[in-house]
């Protein structure tokens, strides 16, 4: 069952990543992939609960306020990288 919880969890993760997409794209429209610096750990708050199991859910990472600025940094990584090319 925690599975279920992570994929909620990665589902997340891929709006957020087609969002930046688009905002890079909208500078660039080169750009194919985003680079997203975070790992799945950082985007999951870990639970421990009733059965007695781990349960994920979806969190920002540290020190993001909101999606949007989560959005913002990562298409502006992306641009950044696709630039040094």
């Amino acid at each position: 069952m925690e599975w279920e919880y992570l994929s909620g969890v990665e589902k997340e993760i891929d709006v957020i990543r087609e969002k930046a997409l688009a905002k890079a794209q909208a500078v660039n429209p080169d750009i194919s992939v985003v680079v997203d610096n975070y790992t799945l750990d950082d985007y999951c708050y870990k639970q421990w609960d009733y059965p007695g199991k781990w349960y994920c859910y979806f969190r920002l990472p540290k020190g993001i306020r909101s999606k949007e600025d989560l959005i913002d940094k990562i298409a502006a990584e992306t641009i950044a990288r696709f630039n040094k090319r």
